[in-house]
């Protein structure tokens, strides 16, 4: 397993003036457990999407492994 990195992270959906994402920095850990939980709109999908390549991202990096 490896670490996952996000770095800058923006999401921004065409016609919104406010990201529906913005992450500065994250890590997490090879074999942690993380739970993600917000209410209805937070961006809990969005996050899933981009960390999986399903959600284009405005600006910013995932790393899975060494960046």
């Amino acid at each position: 397993m490896s670490d996952l990195y996000i770095k800058q992270l923006n999401v921004r959906f065409s016609g919104t003036p406010q990201p529906a994402l913005s992450i500065p920095d994250l890590m997490i850990r090879s074999g942690l457990q993380v739970a993600v939980t917000g209410a209805s709109g937070s961006g809990k999908t969005t996050l899933v999407n981009a960390i999986s390549g399903l959600e284009r991202c405005g600006r910013g990096q995932v790393f899975l492994g060494w960046y």
